[in-house]
């Protein structure tokens, strides 16, 4: 199978974003309604940051956000970021809510290598980015969303990708070395590298991962 651009992913997720957009915005007095701006802490996305608004007492849903990015040893980096759509049904009009979160990420890595041209090593940086759409349908409570001042919740779930495609770059980390890029490229060494990321990397990008998440926030 394919894997579909991370462009392609990106123009679906804003596509059905700006759809669920227009429906809630639809919703008779939305305008009037209260809203806010929370912080959630979790798993897969360690931070987001996100718009909440209340529609009515059935109805709540936040836009958000988030990235985190970590560097070891000064020779590895590892990322995750994130935007996403979440809508929450809550059937008995209190804090207990059904939900479901669509959403668009990208999980990065870069490491230094050297890849053997000929007689010279050269060293190199390569970088790698998977990206997919995701779906995580959960549950949770909300606690003081539909009254200004503070608020609280948890949820619990479990996040579903597809789509995921990958992309792997390589950068010559020497100056004087920069025309061995075409040599470092051609090589089997590389060649094999790419086609073990590329395979893993889609593995990756489908995999289901748990969620979990602590959510605070304020309604003005």
């Amino acid at each position: 199978m394919v894997a579909q651009s991370p462009e392609r992913n990106l123009l679906i997720f804003l596509a059905i974003t700006f759809f669920l957009t227009l429906t809630f915005s639809s919703l008779a007095g939305a305008e009037s309604r209260p809203w806010g701006l929370s912080l959630t802490v979790g798993v897969p996305h360690p931070v987001n940051l996100a718009y909440e608004k209340v529609y009515d007492p059935d109805w709540t849903a936040a836009a958000g956000l988030g990235s985190l990015k970590l560097t070891f040893q000064n020779k590895y980096t590892i990322g995750i970021s994130n935007i996403d759509a979440r809508v929450r049904w809550h059937p008995f009009q209190g804090a207990f809510f059904l939900g479901g979160i669509l959403g668009f990420q990208t999980l990065s890595g870069a490491a230094s290598e050297g890849i053997v041209v000929g007689p010279t090593t050269v060293p190199t940086t390569l970088s790698l980015n998977i990206t997919s759409i995701f779906l995580t349908p959960h549950l949770g409570w909300v606690w003081g969303i539909r009254n200004p001042g503070f608020f609280f919740g948890l949820e619990l779930g479990e996040q579903l990708p597809f789509g995921a495609s990958s992309k792997l770059n390589v950068a010559i980390d020497d100056p004087s070395l920069a025309s061995q890029l075409s040599a470092v490229q051609a090589t089997l060494a590389y060649q094999s590298l790419l086609d073990k990321l590329q395979t893993y990397s889609n593995q990756i990008g489908l995999i289901k991962f748990p969620y979990a998440a602590i959510k605070l926030g304020w309604i003005f």
